[in-house]
């Protein structure tokens, strides 16, 4: 038999062939199951990642206006996202009708709230005139389609003189248009023998007990071991700031009692830095630079020669100032 006649007419191929054809069948399937294990990989860090986080608690936005979501979204590093507008007619435009996730439901730290708004109707929200001038307060109304109401003045520990300290309605209030928002000016720092309530938020508990001490005031203190704050800062108080004091008024102050983790502090910062030991008692202040700008994060009186201690994440900071009755001492770069 001949058999050359075979590979004329298209008999069994070379082994070479044979070869070839099963390496590149292998191959192509090596191909593909690395290409799956590679993006399974990429899910799979990811999600390790995300899951690194903090927990966030989701705020309740509904009937806020949008400006006011971002705002408190940013806060807490989380964004927003306007999926779309219905017609609402008891809701200003922009009002949240809808989010996404829901209110207290918990939600990762870097992740997109889905917020649906209101297209408008009769109401408008008013504005925040917290800090503003009279004149400036009277044209944000009219852009608001409101109006300035009556004015009066008031004694304020934070708010300049001559400045909106408080506003009727308060702002974020749903109203019609063309209503009269009365306000509030300024008229400086109290004369001597008027006390007033500081604002304590953010600042931590020895500035509290230093100013319970000088004007001999008692103080109820409540823990919060939920609270989003770091430990030993004042997350809440009661009477509200600028409230003017008497022997009969209840103070207190809620202090988080957060514990930190181990794993909290791996990749930390410490801060360290200690008064002038001469002098009176100094107000200290230690502000954080980095992406999302300058932050106080130490905001307190202290005795000369005081020490602080604080920690910060090292990924969130490039440098460290410190400031001594609002003068600027000193600036660290960290490492």
């Amino acid at each position: 038999m001949d058999f050359s006649k075979l590979k004329k007419y298209g008999g069994s191929s070379s082994p070479d062939k044979k070869f070839w054809s099963i390496f590149s069948a292998v191959a192509a399937a090596a191909v593909i199951v690395l290409i799956f294990t590679g993006i399974w990989l990429y899910g799979w860090a990811m999600e390790a990642i995300v899951h690194q986080k903090p927990e966030i608690r989701m705020p309740d936005l509904t009937g806020k206006s949008s400006v006011y979501a971002l705002k408190t979204l940013s806060e807490v590093k989380l964004s927003l996202r306007i999926q779309g507008s219905e017609k609402k007619a008891d809701l200003p435009r922009g009002a949240v009708i809808r989010q996404v996730p829901a209110a207290d439901k918990l939600i990762r730290e870097g992740e997109t709230v889905l917020v649906t708004v209101s297209e408008g109707g009769s109401s408008v929200f008013t504005p925040t005139l917290t800090g503003m001038s009279l004149r400036n307060a009277k044209l944000l109304l009219e852009q608001n389609d409101l109006k300035l109401g009556y004015t009066s003045k008031a004694y304020s520990l934070q708010i300049p003189k001559g400045t909106v300290v408080t506003q009727d309605p308060a702002p974020e209030s749903i109203v019609e248009k063309n209503t009269k928002v009365n306000v509030n000016i300024s008229d400086g720092n109290p004369p001597e023998g008027i006390n007033m309530m500081p604002n304590f938020v953010n600042k931590d508990l020895e500035t509290v007990k230093a100013w319970a001490k000088k004007y001999d005031a008692k103080v109820e203190y409540k823990e919060d071991p939920k609270s989003e704050k770091d430990n030993g800062i004042i997350a809440a108080q009661t009477p509200e700031p600028d409230v003017i004091l008497n022997e009969k008024t209840e103070i207190s102050v809620t202090v988080s009692t957060k514990k930190r983790e181990a794993s909290e502090t791996e990749g930390d910062y410490k801060i360290e830095y200690t008064a002038p030991a001469t002098g009176e008692d100094l107000n200290i202040s230690i502000r954080a630079i980095g992406k999302e700008g300058e932050k106080e994060i130490f905001s307190g009186k202290r005795e000369p020669g005081a020490k602080i201690e604080l920690y910060i994440f090292k990924k969130d900071v490039s440098k460290i100032r410190i400031f001594l009755n609002d003068q600027q001492v000193e600036e660290r770069k960290v490492k």
